[in-house]
């Protein structure tokens, strides 16, 4: 269903493109019209006027109905290459021939940035979650504590990028190792100290590791017991009984019940301080 309505709105934002292109075309050949001092327009012209702000409202159909960056690429690029095609092949001469040629080149750039910008990234992307695939395939497995959350000073698109200093308990039991990385972070969902995270690490390279901070319902059933791991209730602190103050004072209490002689009170405090350095 979501890709019939992907396509749905590609064609029909295609559409509106073609009639944005379509109605520039004629109307830059035209020139100004129907004003003060200036000709009356021709009066088969009405279907490009009617045609241009069709073309856009249809167009942004387009985008809303699934068309997305092809869609809106499309605009900028209707514009640019109808205004240089009415400067290429309209009878216009002069400044409107000149003006089509500027303001259609500069429409037709900011059209195709993104389109080119994507399919130089699109390829990054899809390098960056075959390593992620092959980490998590490969290397080992375990839960991962943030320790530090240190600002670099950097944002990208108001987002801050920061380092995380993360300690990581090996599924397997082994000792727990630490690991850094620096990314560029949600402003409004900036990690915190102590949150816990799934991760995959290789451990002969400190700088082969992920941690997973969101899970599809689809996702394998290794990769929810992952995430099960991490967002259980964290190990509790080994227990070393009294310190050695606590025990000394509950020693002077049984000293004072008369449950403990004097001289077994002193040899154990020497014994309590001594502990303490």
């Amino acid at each position: 269903m979501m890709g019939r309505l992907k396509l749905r709105g590609v064609l029909i934002g295609l559409a509106g493109n073609a009639a944005i292109a379509w109605s520039l075309f004629h109307l830059l050949q035209i020139g100004s019209c129907g004003g003060a001092g200036v000709p009356a327009c021709p009066a088969d012209a009405w279907p490009y006027f009617v045609a241009l702000p069709v073309g856009i409202l249809v167009s942004v159909l387009g985008i809303f109905m699934g068309g997305g960056s092809v869609a809106f690429a499309g605009v900028f690029l209707a514009v640019g290459l109808g205004s240089m095609a009415a400067a290429a092949f309209g009878k216009s001469g002069g400044e409107m021939a000149s003006f089509g040629w500027w303001f259609g080149g500069m429409f037709t750039f900011f059209g195709l940035a993104p389109l080119l910008a994507g399919v130089v990234l699109r390829p990054m992307a899809a390098a960056r979650e075959a390593k992620a695939m092959r980490l998590i395939a490969t290397g080992k497995q375990g839960v991962g504590t943030i320790a530090q959350v240190l600002d670099t000073g950097i944002t990208i698109n108001n987002n801050p990028r920061v380092e995380i200093v993360m300690r990581i308990e090996p599924a397997d039991g082994g000792p727990a190792i630490e690991r850094t990385k620096t990314a560029t972070v949600s402003r409004v969902a900036v990690p915190q100290i102590g949150e816990r995270y799934p991760v995959w690490y290789d451990p002969a390279d400190e700088d082969s590791w992920a941690f997973g901070t969101d899970m599809e319902a689809s996702a394998p059933p290794e990769i929810q017991a992952a995430f099960a791991r991490a967002r259980g209730p964290a190990p509790a602190a080994p227990d070393d009984g009294p310190s050695p103050l606590e025990e000394l004072a509950r020693l002077n209490e049984l000293r004072m019940a008369g449950a403990v002689t004097e001289r077994e009170f002193e040899t154990a405090k020497t014994q309590l301080l001594a502990r303490l350095g």
